[in-house]
């Protein structure tokens, strides 16, 4: 192979034929896609940047399989980022194979069997890539397979992906650690908003240091703060100027130093996390006295995202086109509001409820967040209308990619000027996960929250949503349903999928060694196991002596043929009036956290669910809905799914035709 010499111009492989321009087939907007990692040797010499520092190693050139992955994706026509995505799996790939190919007798598809997936998913998991490099694996085989389908070649057997359910997962989401997260997050937005404040105060001390006709008198304002702060609001009052404009305007010492023995005073003292000295320096530091760059953006976007337990993808779909679009009053408490967005991947609708006034709360922080960047988005209104205008006169793939970007960043509430490119206007993407993650660690560090809270250091974008839905399924008392409405799924096989990892999977393990330790305990004892006693101490981790005298005792038993663990201590939501020290009237046991089911309850519960029945068709629907009857109905009807269906049934039905014959009344009162 001839090595390729980055510094010999006539060595260098013409690059353009490798790079093609792909119309995604969902519709959306066209974008260039870049072939020639694949095809040219030696990639990291042609990297730079933050693509170098990324950049996972070079790998050999399979000319073969670059040509069949290059046909594959101009075939299929995949949209921008699901493109990034197989070209990261393929380049991985390429890696896998001169790892174990060194030789490149593996040429393309053809050439690969079953034994390389195997080998590569044991490979992913050997270099720790997340999840086991289950989804690399995933992306990877359906390419191959595709392509061998397409080539009329057997597709291959490749075993299951890695999950990365090997072990119990990490460590449960530290919900003080969040809590600590969210507090240090507010310190640092209340430390942007001050950058703001000051900007404006030395705006408003200062004046125009290009007016005095004076050259002495000029060059003593150029070298003060509060005149270069003046000078910034005022060109930026509008639209965000970029260097042509600053220049212009006669404004160059904004860039350049005031004269040979004085440098340019910096901007504001303030650096967010993770940020550097650029961050303060030249006129895109000074821009930051008015208008966030990315660093200050990411702050309350992360905030954004703990408070709503949205992940990274629905948090960039909120469109503050209008007002009416993203948010509205709730329908029944006028103290909140509820914000609207939409999941790109799966075009759902999805919304979090937020109270309207509080500072840190996701209305206000969008709603800060719309009235900060305005200027900027005017800015990037201006350029998309000039887009518009010269693709009618010469339409183009990169001026219609142009626009797409500009109304994308237009509808954002998550915009930031660039340090790179003076007046240039972004909006996050998920594409910039890895900085969110970087600030975040960032943030992390500078609050020593790593030491106190370890579990922080493996925070990503989505660790809000894994925190909502866990917090969600463990204070329900472990109710799926209640999980799944906190995720707003639309089917229990989504929020598996978030709970398989953890949560579930730790409480099901913990659950089973709670049974062996008690078990085991109470044969060391001598004592006869108990399936009620058994139940009681998994769940409650312990029973004292009165509760398990309560239990053997018949007499002990309520009306529905339950046993009570604490009969003097209902809880409020089943006895609001309870008088302290007396026993519970109320009896509802069957929702009560101290009530135990026997096999012997059956008969009770079942005619008790007889005679709700036969209560409900007796009142008027309206006084049903919402009574303690209902209640009381679904949780007996949940209890009794615990014993056979037909013997129900069959005592449920005996009992109320007693009912109908007049031979019964019902219980239609709690006992004073």
């Amino acid at each position: 192979m001839t090595r390729f010499d980055p510094e010999g111009a006539d060595d260098r492989p013409d690059q353009r034929r490798l790079a093609t321009w792909v119309r995604p087939s969902d519709g959306s907007a066209p974008y260039e896609a870049d072939f020639s990692t694949f095809f040219l040797p030696y990639q990291s010499a042609r990297l730079s940047g933050l693509a170098l520092r990324h950049w996972g190693g070079d790998f050999s050139v399979r000319e073969q399989l670059a040509g069949e992955f290059m046909e594959h994706v101009l075939s299929e026509a995949p949209s921008e980022d699901a493109f990034a995505s197989i070209a990261s799996a393929t380049r991985i790939f390429s890696r896998y194979l001169d790892n174990i190919d060194p030789d490149r007798k593996v040429g393309g598809v053809a050439d690969i069997n079953e034994v390389h997936g195997m080998q590569f998913r044991q490979w992913l998991s050997d270099r720790g890539y997340a999840g086991g490099g289950g989804t690399v694996y995933q992306r990877v085989a359906q390419m191959i397979n595709r392509v061998r389908q397409n080539a009329s070649l057997p597709a291959l057997a490749w075993p299951p992906r890695d999950r990365g359910e090997s072990e119990l997962g990490g460590a449960d989401f530290d919900e003080q650690g969040i809590i600590r997260l969210t507090h240090a997050l507010r310190h640092e937005i209340r430390q942007v908003k001050g950058m703001f404040r000051e900007g404006e105060e030395l705006a408003a001390r200062g004046c125009d240091p290009r007016v005095p006709d004076d050259a002495t008198e000029r060059r003593e304002l150029w070298i003060r703060r509060d005149c270069h702060a003046h000078l910034i609001l005022k060109l930026s009052k509008t639209f965000l100027p970029d260097k042509d404009a600053i220049l212009k305007e006669d404004a160059v010492n904004l860039i350049q130093p005031a004269d040979r023995r004085s440098r340019s005073p910096d901007g504001p003292l303030y650096l967010a996390p993770g940020m550097t000295q650029r961050g303060s320096r030249g006129v895109v530091g000074k821009l930051r006295w008015a208008h966030p760059s990315a660093h200050d953006t990411a702050l309350f976007l992360w905030l954004f995202l703990l408070a709503t337990g949205w992940n990274l993808s629905t948090a960039l779909g909120v469109d503050v086109s209008s007002e009416e679009g993203w948010a509205e009053p709730h329908p029944t408490n006028p103290l909140y509001m509820v914000i609207h967005a939409w999941k790109k991947r799966s075009n759902a609708h999805v919304f979090a409820v937020s109270l309207e006034k509080p500072e840190f709360h996701p209305y206000r922080i969008v709603k800060y967040m719309c009235a900060r960047t305005a200027v900027m988005r005017a800015t990037v209104l201006r350029n998309l209308e000039a887009a518009r205008r010269n693709f009618e006169r010469n339409p183009s793939m990169e001026l219609e990619r142009e626009i797409a970007e500009l109304e994308r960043v237009s509808r954002s509430p998550w915009l930031y000027h660039s340090i790179d490119k003076v007046g240039r206007v972004s909006a996050f993407d998920v594409s910039e996960a890895f900085h969110l993650n970087q600030i975040a660690q960032s943030t992390i560090a500078r609050h020593g929250l790593e030491d106190s809270h370890p579990s922080l250091l493996e925070l990503t974008t989505s660790i809000g949503r894994d925190a909502w839905i866990g917090h969600a399924y463990v204070s329900s008392g472990y109710q799926s349903l209640i999980a799944q409405m906190a995720a707003q799924h639309s089917n229990r096989r989504s929020l598996r999928h978030y709970l398989r990892n953890k949560v579930l999977r730790r409480r099901s393990f913990t659950t089973v060694m709670r049974v062996q330790d008690h078990a085991l305990s109470d044969i060391y004892d001598g004592r006869p196991l108990d399936p009620t006693r058994l139940r009681i101490l998994v769940t409650h981790g312990h029973i004292t002596v009165e509760q398990e005298a309560r239990l053997i005792d018949v007499r002990m038993r309520t009306r529905l043929g339950m046993a009570c663990l604490s009969p003097r201590n209902p809880p409020p939501h089943i006895a609001p009036d309870h008088e302290k020290g007396s026993l519970c009237t109320q009896q509802r046991c069957t929702g009560c956290e101290h009530g135990v089911v026997f096999e012997e309850s059956l008969t009770p519960l079942a005619r008790a669910l007889a005679e709700l029945h036969w209560i409900k068709r007796s009142i008027p629907l309206e006084s049903w809905l919402g009574s303690s009857f209902e209640t009381e109905e679904v949780s007996i009807s949940e209890t009794l799914a615990l014993f056979n269906t037909d013997t129900v049934r069959a005592i449920h039905d005996a009992w109320l035709d007693e009912l109908r014959n007049g031979k019964r009344l019902p219980h239609d009162a709690y006992p004073a």
